[in-house]
């Protein structure tokens, strides 16, 4: 019997991987983040995976894995990564859009050894009150008026951060620029929240094991905490 093309076998696989997650309370949201890919190609089966790839070093969150024939086409999800009936969203305020208007801005943190370290805004949380994600650029300079135009700067960051919206907010960190913020940086927000998994504003599951080894408890930090942390990677 001849093998099923590559290319249509994954076709197979993503509508019965599909179909299965009609059954999920599922964020569309997140479909953005999602991939496809081959995990196992053998002589008689193949496993696709779905998932949301790694970012800065991390491995990717499974969503499925789904088994299929390379001869009959059949296949099954055998494996799904989610906790159904918890995934639905908590009910947002309208004065969350206003926060949101904040995101991809690039800030100038100033530190106790007179610094100022630009950073970008990368996340902003709907449903943890004043959450955010600060990425942490390189370029520390002396004077805001040295600091590059906020598009020059690379999707690299030393450091991720998450801390208040209220220091920018209250204009005590300055706005300097607008980055757009890639869909690269929209991942990057993944964490254990009281052993959770979530990414960026999406409970993912019960934190396992192997998820408290890849990704990193969330911590958030006082202004003065962050500034205190930033003076000392560059003193």
């Amino acid at each position: 019997m001849k093998k099923i093309n590559l290319d249509v076998l994954q076709e197979k696989a993503r509508l019965i991987t599909i179909k299965e997650l009609e059954k999920y309370i599922f964020p569309h949201e997140l479909y953005q983040y999602m991939a496809l890919d081959i995990l196992l190609d053998n002589k008689k089966e193949n496993i696709f995976i779905l998932h949301i790839p790694g970012q800065s070093g991390k491995q990717s969150i499974i969503i499925s894995k789904t088994r299929m024939n390379v001869y009959t086409g059949e296949g099954i999800v055998e494996y799904i990564g989610l906790d159904s009936v918890e995934l639905k969203k908590k009910t947002i305020h309208k004065k969350n859009s206003i926060n949101q208007n904040l995101l991809g801005k690039v800030i100038a943190i100033p530190t106790q050894n007179k610094l100022y370290i630009p950073a970008q805004v990368v996340y902003i949380s709907d449903i943890f009150h004043n959450l955010i994600l600060l990425g942490i650029y390189y370029n520390p300079t002396r004077f805001i008026s040295k600091i590059p135009l906020a598009p020059e700067f690379s999707n690299q960051f030393l450091k991720l951060i998450y801390t208040s919206l209220a220091p920018i907010k209250n204009e005590q960190w300055l706005t300097i620029g607008l980055k757009e913020n890639k869909l690269s940086s929209q991942t990057l927000a993944r964490r254990i929240v009281d052993n959770e998994l979530w990414l960026n504003d999406t409970r993912i599951r019960t934190a396992t094991e192997s998820d408290k080894k890849l990704f990193d408890m969330m911590e958030v930090k006082s202004k003065e905490e962050v500034e205190c942390m930033l003076a000392g990677y560059f003193n």
